[in-house]
């Protein structure tokens, strides 16, 4: 059965038409209570309460609004029931109406914050990133967001310096601009990259070189052995030679002729 608080909760400032649907069963689930005093950030309550809508496989926009009183302090639904009547016509009015009253100076400090302390990871994508920073940036209200230069300011800054500078130069004046610029500008660096790891490093080169040195003395010394044993075995031949013309001469001078 639906909450019988349900019925008195949802009476007022809703514009509901005459045929509403069923509420969902199990509405005891949309446990979530928004405190100003307590709640960080206004957009974090929507966010919980859309994840309660989809685990009550809600459907329809009026069972939407009339749900959403319930997840309000008392307070805050003292402030909803002092709407003129009438004066929410969807969950989408409801939605800007929640956040014009509720985003405080606190909490638009804090999202400028986190929006100043966003930087682009070591191996993060710049595709990612964008979305990273596009999720933060719609957390801002549409009357409290940063002007576009200002936004474009803090997303140049939570670049990478190799890819930031090349975005400023090219002056782009919206955000989407500077994220397709950033895109561009890292595909271009990653293309710079795969051709210098494809040339031989310092390292290598020296290598190849000693090698070839290595080589070429080897060669040379191969060539002076040669050379050197060539010439030995040659003085050896000539000693041999003269050695037994000597042993001829020798012979012959010991056995002369007998005269007739």
């Amino acid at each position: 059965m639906a909450d019988p608080n349900l019925e008195w909760m949802t009476q007022g400032p809703l514009a509901l038409l005459a045929d509403l649907h069923k509420m969902p069963k199990q509405t005891e689930r949309m446990n979530i209570k928004f405190n100003p005093d307590i709640t960080l950030k206004v957009e974090d309550h929507l966010d919980n309460f859309y994840m309660q809508l989809q685990t009550l496989e809600v459907r329809h926009d009026d069972v939407a609004c009339r749900l959403f009183p319930c997840t309000l302090d008392d307070r805050v639904a003292a402030c909803y029931h002092s709407l003129p009547p009438n004066s929410i016509q969807n969950l989408g009015a409801f939605k800007r109406m929640f956040l014009e009253n509720f985003v405080d100076d606190k909490t638009l400090a804090m999202l400028l914050k986190e929006l100043g302390s966003l930087k682009m990871e070591g191996k993060e994508k710049v595709k990612d990133f964008n979305q990273r920073f596009t999720r933060i940036l719609n957390k801002f209200a549409a009357d409290t967001k940063p002007h576009d230069s200002i936004i474009v300011d803090y997303y140049t800054s939570a670049l990478p310096t190799n890819i930031a500078q090349f975005v400023k130069r090219a002056v782009k004046p919206t955000l989407l601009e500077n994220c397709g610029e950033a895109i561009v500008v890292e595909k271009h660096l990653c293309a710079i990259r795969v051709i210098k790891d494809d040339e031989p490093t310092k390292e290598s080169r020296d290598v190849s070189r000693k090698s070839q040195a290595m080589a070429s003395n080897g060669r040379d010394k191969e060539a002076n052995d040669i050379e050197t044993l060539t010439r030995l075995v040659k003085n050896l031949t000539t000693e041999v030679f003269e050695l037994k013309q000597w042993k001829t001469d020798t012979s012959a001078s010991s056995h002369p002729r007998r005269q007739r």
